[in-house]
């Protein structure tokens, strides 16, 4: 799924929260008043995409490309694209 998002033009700059997300305050329940942190939630994204076996950009490594039978990807010469 993620070789095909890459493929259609989305990257990392699309992991993201829409901005009322993060300066708005949460507006009801056990986090009201509380705000979601930008700088933490950047860090969970890259945690995220170190535990999926993809680069800083949250593209597959070829690794792990293999280890899911996608080395195709790399052979079609798509890879190039993403």
């Amino acid at each position: 799924m993620r070789v095909y998002n890459l493929r259609e033009g989305l990257s990392a700059a699309d992991d993201c929260l829409p901005d009322r997300f993060l300066d708005e305050p949460i507006g009801s329940g056990a986090w009201s008043g509380q705000r979601i942190d930008r700088q933490l939630f950047t860090d969970v994204v890259k945690a995220y995409y170190r535990m999926m076996g993809w680069d800083h950009e949250g593209r597959p490594l070829y690794e792990t490309l293999v280890d899911h039978h996608l080395e195709w990807v790399v052979e079609d010469q798509h890879f190039e694209k993403i």
